[in-house]
């Protein structure tokens, strides 16, 4: 498992050179502890996965935990996901996972927010034709956001889809389960 940073020199020029072997390229955006990602690379070694972390306390966590399953098909990045688009090459990547990406509820931090018109063209632009962009979320105000920004774009590079998780959870998944809160899911394929 390796551990870079967008501002690092010494970042791979490709994609090959970051994994070492050419395979479908999954992303998960926000990969808090790493849960999800260790679980979901683990049952689909054939192929690579890049978690994106702009927490570099959660990054480490999730690093040990990759290593302790001795997960070798990831590759982890600090940053922001906004940041790291531009080195992203057009239809290369199979699917995004965005699991309970934050909600900066309160009003004037809205333009914080993950979705974004950027955000989902950039997501159109780098996803291949049938690949997918899958949320999940527990807060229904910024639910209802995503939902109105996938259908923006409904025909315009998606096209909205229904999705149910599998059995891989995230952290947030796992206690939010336990709670009794509800959760709320979304999907969305390049057409």
């Amino acid at each position: 498992m390796k551990l870079l940073q967008l501002s690092d020199e010494s970042l791979p020029g490709s994609f090959v050179d970051w994994f070492g072997r050419e395979a479908p390229i999954e992303i998960e955006i926000g990969v808090g502890k790493g849960r999800f990602l260790k679980e979901y690379a683990s049952a689909y070694p054939d192929r690579n996965f890049l978690g994106i972390e702009k927490s570099k306390k959660w990054l480490r966590h999730a690093a040990e935990r990759l290593d302790k399953a001795a997960v070798r098909n990831v590759v982890l990045l600090e940053g922001y996901a906004e940041d790291f688009f531009p080195v992203i090459p057009d239809r290369s990547i199979v699917n995004y996972h965005v699991y309970f990406p934050d909600p900066w509820p309160k009003r004037r931090h809205h333009r914080r927010r993950l979705f974004s018109p950027q955000f989902l063209e950039h997501v159109i632009r780098t996803l291949r034709p049938e690949g997918e962009i899958r949320i999940a979320t527990d807060h229904m105000d910024y639910f209802d956001v995503i939902r109105r920004s996938l259908r923006e774009y409904e025909g315009k590079g998606l096209r909205e889809m229904t999705w149910n998780p599998g059995p891989f959870l995230t952290n947030y998944q796992a206690k939010y389960l336990r709670e009794g809160r509800p959760l709320v899911f979304a999907a969305a394929q390049r057409i």
